[in-house]
């Protein structure tokens, strides 16, 4: 009887074992693929949307992890829904510490870009302004 349960028991602890060792290797797969970073942005663009009270868009995202991040298509409106910002981004990743939460960018590019940095009559600060607040 012993035998049995202990056979039962190693055989569950197996199928369990290559089923956890098959997802995780699905999902490195999957988080290296370019439609599930563009999926992941654009669920991050509709939380920043949400935080910041206003309108951030990603059209698509390639990310070589702990390298490079190419994000196209990037809309930012400030608080008047107005373009702050449209254009692509590319960046290089000198360190990513996810200890102290910390990115730090060798160098960033901007291709095909406009950015309208203005200040209203109504504001008393620039139309930046709120993200300068919300990241400080």
């Amino acid at each position: 009887m012993l035998r049995k349960v202990s056979r039962i028991f190693f055989k569950s602890f197996g199928i369990l074992a290559l089923v956890i060792l098959l997802l995780g290797i699905g999902l490195y797969f999957g988080i290296q693929s370019y439609t599930f970073q563009t999926w992941l942005g654009k669920r991050a663009g509709s939380y920043l949307s949400s935080e910041l009270g206003t309108e951030v868009n990603v059209n698509s995202i390639q990310l070589d992890f702990f390298s490079e991040a190419h994000l196209s298509g990037v809309l930012l409106l400030d608080k008047h829904r107005d373009t702050l910002f449209y254009g692509n981004v590319s960046a290089q990743i000198k360190n990513f510490d996810y200890k102290l939460k910390k990115l730090h960018l060798q160098k960033l590019t901007l291709k095909n870009s406009n950015a309208r940095i203005i200040k209203y009559k109504s504001d008393s600060t620039f139309n930046y302004g709120f993200l300068v607040d919300y990241f400080s």
